[in-house]
């Protein structure tokens, strides 16, 4: 079955298993038969030692090790799973406006029922506001459902903003009506908004992460130890990179980081030398609607946030001039 798939920096595996294809050994990469024809990605080991070179040489590769940045065409050779589209009495809904991306998804009980991935929403009410109902709506009435018990808004703090009205700054998770704000649900969970640049998508992206870690998400740039989560933001010019390379070096050569990760497409950091991560925006998402203690975990992360001004700080500047000389 050929398939076009848009994903920003995603497991290919999870994308296909969420549309239905059965992955033999389990994704594990121990049986060689999970087969698709995808020239555009790059062989791995995996596939060298489940494929000939002939076939590689035509485009086949393993689904079950590679991780998807932006739009690509594949020709799927998997099973499908021939169900019924789940008809449910009640689930929760989720709407996440990243930068890079806007995340629409169906869960229960923690777990992810459905989900789309869409381009990002423009920072306006009509554009945000028109997302959210739209294609929360599409996915209950593809799934039976009238409305969700719960919708969890975040976003970066702009969008948050746009589509909520509320302006002040908050750490608390809070969930109000839904006939405030006209949305589709019971209840609007909405996440905290610490800082007038810092958002609830880069909190929620670093909720789980272990201390120790520096990552990078769209012009997010954060770092978290025990009592902080130390956050800037530097928006990525791939004409112009010095300034995001410096705010990288920075973090670096500051915190000393145990782990380096990158999150989404942003060539500039994974220049840098960072390990390419997959996001948990979705699984976070879905664990914070089925229970409180996250939430907690959530209020207790964006209390310690620290919002950096690098352009006031000497050594951000110092390595911004040894870059561009």
């Amino acid at each position: 079955m050929k398939l076009t798939i848009k994903a920003n920096n995603d497991s290919l595996r999870t994308l296909l298993e969420r549309e239905g294809f059965i992955f033999p050994c389990g994704g594990k990469g121990l049986c060689g038969r999970c087969k698709i024809v995808a020239p555009t990605l790059p062989v791995t080991e995996k596939d060298k030692a489940f494929i000939s070179e002939i076939d590689l040489e035509r485009g086949v590769r393993l689904a079950c090790d590679k991780v998807v940045e932006g739009e690509i065409e594949i020709d799927c050779l998997l099973e499908k799973r021939v169900t019924e589209k789940l008809k449910i009495s009640e689930a929760d809904a989720y709407c996440v406006f990243e930068d890079g991306r806007t995340l629409v998804g169906l869960c229960d009980g923690g777990e992810i029922l459905h989900e789309v991935v869409l381009p990002p929403t423009p920072t306006s009410f009509r554009a945000l506001r028109s997302t959210a109902q739209k294609e929360t709506v599409e996915l209950y009435e593809e799934h039976g459902l009238a409305k969700a018990t719960t919708i969890l808004l975040a976003g970066t703090p702009q969008k948050v903003t746009e589509i909520t009205g509320i302006i002040e700054e908050y750490n608390y998770c809070n969930t109000v009506e839904a006939n405030l704000f006209d949305m589709t649900s019971e209840e609007v969970l909405l996440l905290p908004k610490p800082t007038a640049l810092i958002g609830s998508d880069i909190l929620v992206e670093m909720l789980g992460r272990v201390e120790g870690t520096f990552l990078v998400k769209d012009s997010y740039l954060a770092y978290l130890e025990e009592n902080h989560l130390f956050i800037a933001r530097v928006v990525p010019n791939i004409n112009a990179p010095e300034t995001f390379v410096a705010a990288v070096a920075y973090f670096l050569k500051r915190f000393e980081p145990k782990a380096k990760l990158v999150v989404g497409d942003n060539p500039i950091a994974k220049a840098c030398g960072l390990d390419v991560a997959e996001s948990v925006v979705s699984k976070n998402a879905a664990s914070l609607l089925a229970s409180n203690r996250p939430k907690a975990k959530l209020e207790r992360l964006a209390k310690k946030v620290v919002e950096l001004s690098l352009a006031d700080d000497e050594l951000f500047q110092d390595l911004l001039t040894e870059i561009t000389k």
